[in-house]
């Protein structure tokens, strides 16, 4: 099925309001909630070519965990449905206006970190992350940019070690913290999102079907890079690469002897 999703203006129940990015197996839209005073929510779609198999079934997980644990720090999702029109399956979430934490400026500790907050460009300009949370999509091609401090930055992984916290006493890990990963709303509380690839207890180690270890290279742990069983530990040794690059504006792969930072594969050997 061919689908322009320029040409929905319904999914579902929801009356779409602009389409806002699109990943490798879901698009994402802004919505508004008919049963809750036309409240903004985004909406994930998944694509029909990812309803069934591996993609749909993290597809179900990452909702099914969204939905049930509810945490200040954690995107909550609303509603999981399927649309009439299209077959295609979805879930309403959270609607975050802001940035990531990968769109802190490099030089923004040496710039002198205030807490001041400035604007670039269109500061009506709306930002959502895309459905695989790796880049933050801008509809007018223009973003906030805040300006940050030590104590801003400490809060903020304050806040997503709160919410780790409560997936770990779920026994799940997330296996994909990264500052992409990481948006912060315009009134600055960190939110930790994209859990489309998150093990629960019982689950497999997580390499797919094509052998392929799910995840982000430069903030894996050792043993999720070698495709090892990971745990909780792992998550918190990506937390602090996470903090490192936010600190640094770099990864610590860009100090490694002999290894390109922007060559997945690289990283994974080293």
């Amino acid at each position: 099925m061919s689908i322009d999703v320029n040409d929905i203006r319904q999914i579902g129940k929801y009356p779409v309001e602009r389409f806002l990015a699109e990943g490798g197996m879901a698009w994402v839209f802004k919505i508004r909630d008919p049963d809750l005073f036309d409240a903004p929510r985004a909406l994930k779609l998944l694509k029909p070519g990812a309803a069934v198999g591996e993609e749909f079934q993290r597809f179900m997980a990452e909702a099914k965990i969204l939905a049930t644990i509810q945490h200040p720090n954690l995107i909550h999702v609303y509603d999981f449905g399927q649309d009439a029109a299209t077959g295609c399956h979805f879930y309403t979430m959270d609607f975050i206006e802001g940035e990531t934490l990968a769109d802190i400026p490099a030089d923004w500790l040496s710039g002198g970190g205030l807490a001041a907050t400035q604007m670039v460009g269109d500061p009506n300009a709306t930002l959502m992350a895309d459905p695989n949370a790796t880049q933050l999509a801008s509809a007018s091609g223009s973003q906030p940019v805040r300006a940050h401090s030590v104590r801003d930055v400490c809060e903020y992984f304050s806040g997503i070690l709160s919410a780790l916290a409560r997936l770990h006493r779920e026994r799940i890990v997330h296996r994909d913290i990264k500052p992409q990963n990481i948006f912060l709303t315009t009134d600055g509380i960190a939110i930790l999102g994209d859990l489309g690839i998150a093990k629960g207890q019982g689950d497999s180690a997580g390499v797919t079907q094509a052998g392929r270890t799910p995840g982000t290279p430069l903030y894996m742990s050792p043993e999720h890079s070698l495709g090892d069983e990971v745990t909780e530990r792992s998550d918190l040794f990506s937390i602090g690469l996470s903090l490192y690059r936010v600190l640094t504006g770099q990864t610590i792969y860009d100090h490694a002897d002999g290894v390109d930072s922007n060559n997945s594969n690289a990283v994974l050997r080293h």
